[in-house]
């Protein structure tokens, strides 16, 4: 007898990544500066057609802002310091987002140049604010409560006048990592929200930023486990984005690999109906018209059981169950408490098997076994005369089923 519960266990590998915009320059003439109103100091001018921005005052805490939101990127550039004596703080913020009422969040790389003897906490310093956007300067001894901290390094260099510096900045929903020059100094995961990218300046100027391009890192996360048992919350559920976040996307095309499109969304949920490798692909065009693309494989496994069907037989007599299904089983749970592949047994009753497989899914069959006892053979006859027929007399007792 066979039960029909059905396990499918999802199993993810990334086979690539598609874009029709490998590399986006950025024209900065679009940006706009993000400023305390009582600092007369800090002037953002754009030079080059767009190509790069110079910080000319030495003011309080600023930024140069995008006007897009920008997710799951690539940003690379160059910037410089010129020698004005000073050697304060320059860096980069990204998910930058207006709360209202002069409130702001952001993640923010702060990079101090070589000390003066000024009080400085971090060297390097990298992490999330939610607040007032011109408080105290975060990265110093005085960094506020509302600094969530992820890096605070002292041991990467400061940064010198007159030299190039390489960076590069990989922010994606689930992952943050800046590299400046060849070194990773950020490599933080966690739950990132779209934002506007910019440049961070505080009481440092004499700052070029330049050449800056991005190239867009199409990507979606499981929400749930990516290993899924049908009958036990077997749903495929993937998104793009960890948190509810501003989507840049104009377009968002989900491809489940078996005929099956789902336009628009930035989430997924589905039920593969049978076991086989599905390309699981994420299409979007962003707000520049680049159309990028990631595939990843599901494996989709739906292991079978079937202990045959019910045996009848005689006491004294053994019957065995036992399933060939050993792939990636790791448990077997007979009704009778035994655990493995096959029993023997000579005991008449139900015998239900459980199978559970590296992914926790579990799929159940069970088969009757009826034991009957032995015929006992008996009759009985009286004595007669020679040329009289003998009457036989069948005494013989039954277990149940016919005599013959």
């Amino acid at each position: 007898m066979n039960k029909i519960l059905v396990s499918l266990l999802i199993f993810v590998n990334i086979t690539g990544v598609f874009s029709q915009c490998p590399c986006v320059n950025v024209d900065l003439n679009t940006w706009t500066p993000c400023i305390s109103s009582t600092d007369a100091n800090t002037d953002w001018q754009v030079n080059g057609g767009g190509t790069s921005v110079f910080q000319a005052g030495n003011g309080a805490n600023s930024f140069f802002v995008s006007p897009e939101n920008f997710i799951n990127v690539k940003f690379t550039g160059t910037f410089r310091i010129a020698n004005d004596g000073d050697d304060d703080f320059v860096g980069f913020v990204v998910g930058h987002n207006d709360l209202g009422a002069g409130n702001y969040t952001y993640n923010l790389l702060s990079y101090k140049g070589t000390f003066n003897g000024t009080a400085s906490r971090c060297n390097t310093f990298f992490g999330n604010f939610t607040g007032t956007t011109f408080s105290n300067t975060q990265q110093t001894a005085l960094a506020p409560s509302v600094m969530t901290e992820y890096v605070c390094n002292n041991t990467f260099p400061t940064w010198n006048y007159n030299t190039n510096y390489n960076f590069e900045c990989i922010y994606t929903t689930s992952n943050t990592k800046i590299i400046i020059n060849g070194t990773t100094i950020v490599d933080i995961d966690g739950c990132f929200e779209s934002g506007h990218f910019g440049f961070y300046n505080s009481s440092q100027s004499q700052v070029t930023y330049s050449n800056f391009q991005y190239t867009p890192i199409p990507d979606y996360n499981f929400i749930s486990n990516d290993t899924l048992c049908v009958g036990g919350g077997g749903l495929l559920d993937a998104s793009i984005f960890c948190a509810a976040t501003v989507n840049p996307y104009s377009t968002i095309r989900w491809d489940l690999g078996d005929g099956t499109q789902i336009l628009n969304t930035t989430t997924v949920q589905y039920n593969y109906s049978s076991a086989g490798v599905y390309n699981l692909e994420l299409y979007v065009v962003d707000q520049f018209g680049c159309a990028d693309s990631i595939t990843k494989e599901v494996y989709v496994f739906n292991p079978q059981l079937n202990l045959g069907l019910d045996i009848d037989t005689c006491f004294g007599n053994e019957a065995t169950f036992s399933t060939n299904n050993t792939t990636n089983i790791v448990d077997y749970n007979w009704s009778n408490g035994e655990t493995t592949q096959s029993i023997t047994t000579s005991t008449s009753g139900n015998y239900e098997l459980t199978i559970i497989d590296i992914a926790g899914c579990t799929v159940s069959d069970d088969v009757n076994l009826a034991v009957y006892n032995l015929p006992s053979a008996d009759f009985n006859l009286n004595n007669a005369c020679s040329g009289i027929a003998i009457p036989f007399e069948d005494n013989s007792v039954g277990n149940g089923t016919t005599i013959t």
